[in-house]
């Protein structure tokens, strides 16, 4: 480009060279011939000191799209004349007529040609006056530099960068030795750091000390010309925080295709992650949940057995018992519909737990003893509660006080200050030996529940006449 802006100075000190010397063999008789200067590939022409264009090059006549007709068309032989802005631009405004009007050379005046073909084509003008040996203006040599191509680049490279901007997605771009040279807004908001914080340092500070070989790994796929494509991983944000990532990777290249460095785009994962988890969880739940209701019905079957004088009388005890038992699961069935139905539930503490013993008095209503202040409670405080309870009456009917006639539970609640304070005492049960050296599926799922949405804490006793459980929680969980 720049051997191209120098073209109107070679010219004329060519042509201020040839004013009237007799032709001879170089340089000179080119330019006077004007052979040199048609064959140049960069848009040239000539006007006398009125304007009127003497000369053009096919350049010229390409970049115009047309041809002016010599020494009658001025200033210059485009078809129109735009601004910059797209307005109208008067052939006697145009670069050249300015230059001739004020007898001196412009430099890079930016304009824009219309064609007859409607195509319009943004050039730089580099008119320069010529003037003879009595100082007098003889005329203007002017040079047009296309750059359609570069204005399009630009406007590609705004686009491109109004993009990076407002993504959504932590864009940042790396040399090839693992630098940060590009931060956009998206990335300061994910990771924590402000673009002046990070550019220039290692992207390795983004990444967990066990993971630190990954970075090389990606980086020599780069410099192969591989992308790396929604690489699920972990990175490190500013305060620490580990948060997961989806990671995309791709080789940028120069004008020359070299690669010389990479584009990261990371998308914050952790939502998807955590619902993930989740639906693991919950898998693992229902299939808890399916196994304790076959077992459970099974152990009804048998006790109920135990007191059924006729058929007649076992079906409609196992009836009333099983759709007590449904209606106790439906409190503690998980919401499957991501809706906040099952949230907004609310009921009674001393409605919930005679819900959800029901099922389990079986012929002796005194089975199950319970005690304690009414109590509201909703939301889903209600169906942790829920869970809890069923999880602990279940397993009391599987293996603990409800497994045989003798045995017993003592439900009690009481209100000390802020809390809530819950005690379940099993008495008359299978002996207990030893305490349980492993914590099953079951154990979890209570102690989530009592820990997590209750905030609470829960202890377990294995006594030798049976398990007790205490249960504190504060009553603002309650009511939430």
């Amino acid at each position: 480009m720049d051997n191209l802006i120098s073209l109107p100075k070679a010219a004329v000190a060519a042509l201020s060279s040839c004013k009237s010397e007799k032709k001879g063999p170089g340089i000179a008789s080119e330019f006077e011939s004007g052979q040199l200067l048609r064959a140049l590939p960069v848009a040239v022409y000539a006007t006398d000191a009125c304007g009127r264009i003497t000369f053009y090059n096919e350049a010229a006549a390409a970049l115009w799209g047309c041809r002016p007709e010599l020494g009658k068309d001025e200033w210059c032989g485009s078809w129109r004349l735009l601004w910059p802005d797209g307005t109208p631009m008067p052939h006697s405004e145009c670069p050249m007529a300015v230059a001739l009007r004020e007898g001196r050379a412009l430099t890079g005046a930016e304009a824009m040609a219309e064609r007859p073909d409607g195509k319009r084509i943004p050039f730089l003008a580099y008119p320069t006056p010529l003037f003879d040996e009595a100082g007098a203006l003889a005329g203007a040599v002017n040079t047009l530099i296309d750059f359609a191509s570069r204005k399009e680049d630009e406007l590609a490279a705004e686009s491109l960068a109004a993009v990076v901007e407002s993504s959504a997605d932590a864009i940042l771009g790396l040399d090839l030795g693992g630098r940060i040279t590009s931060w956009n807004p998206a990335a300061a908001r994910l990771y924590g750091y402000a673009w002046e914080e990070i550019v220039g340092k290692p992207v390795t500070v983004l990444i967990p000390s066990d993971r630190q070989d990954e970075e090389q790994q990606i980086l020599d796929c780069i410099r192969r010309g591989e992308s790396v494509d929604h690489y699920e991983t972990i990175r490190r944000r500013k305060d620490g925080v580990l948060v997961d990532v989806s990671l995309t990777v791709s080789p940028i290249k120069d004008r020359r295709g070299q690669i010389v460095g990479a584009s990261k785009t990371a998308r914050d994962i952790s939502e998807r992650k955590q619902a993930e988890e989740q639906q693991r969880l919950l898998l693992r739940e229902m299939n808890h949940r399916i196994k304790n209701l076959f077992t459970l019905a099974s152990s009804l079957i048998t006790l109920s057995t135990r007191f059924a004088a006729t058929p007649r009388e076992l079906a409609e005890a196992m009836s009333g018992r099983l759709v007590a038992l449904a209606r106790a699961h439906d409190l503690t069935l998980p919401d499957l519909n991501g809706s906040e139905l099952a949230a907004d539930r609310a009921t009674t503490l001393p409605a919930l737990v005679q819900t959800l013993v029901a099922p389990y008095f079986l012929h002796d209503q005194s089975a199950i003893r319970m005690s304690g202040p009414e109590l509201a409670i909703k939301g889903k405080a209600a169906v942790a509660l829920a869970m809890l309870l069923h999880e602990l009456a279940t397993n009391a009917a599987k293996f603990g006080a409800l497994s045989c006639e003798a045995g017993h539970v003592d439900i009690s609640w009481q209100i000390c200050e802020d809390e809530l304070r819950m005690k379940w005492q099993e008495r008359g049960g299978p002996p207990i030996d030893v305490e349980p050296d492993t914590e099953g599926f079951g154990s979890l799922l209570t102690k989530l529940a009592a820990t997590g949405r209750l905030g609470g804490k829960i202890s377990r006793d294995w006594g030798r006449e049976g398990l007790i459980v205490n249960l504190a929680m504060p009553l603002e969980k309650l009511a939430e």
